[in-house]
């Protein structure tokens, strides 16, 4: 979906939750009530909604977070392997045995 049917569409969903608001608003509205009610299940919906992205937004960052710490980790025995590795050449050609 592009961001202008995004647009669109959250536009659209917006006018309609004003137009069930501005009718449960009308006191002479029949069933006013039940638009009232179905105003707020939509409102408490969208909330919902909004919630459940922002947690899965804060799940990805910090499972990228993990991820980057898991990197800079292994990168760092990587690393401590090859001072290693120097360390036992280094000491292998000091007593001639060097390969």
């Amino acid at each position: 979906m592009s961001a202008e049917t995004k647009v669109d569409v959250l536009g659209r969903f917006d006018a309609t939750i004003q137009r069930l608001k501005d009718a449960a608003a009308d006191s002479e509205c029949k069933g006013g009530a039940l638009l009232k009610d179905i105003y707020l299940e939509l409102a408490q919906t969208e909330t919902d909604s909004r919630n459940a992205v922002a947690e899965l937004i804060d799940a990805a960052t910090d499972a990228r977070d993990t991820l980057h710490s898991c990197i800079d980790a292994l990168s760092s025995e990587e690393q401590d392997d090859h001072d290693a590795l120097d360390r036992l050449t280094a000491a292998l050609a000091r007593v001639g045995g060097a390969p």
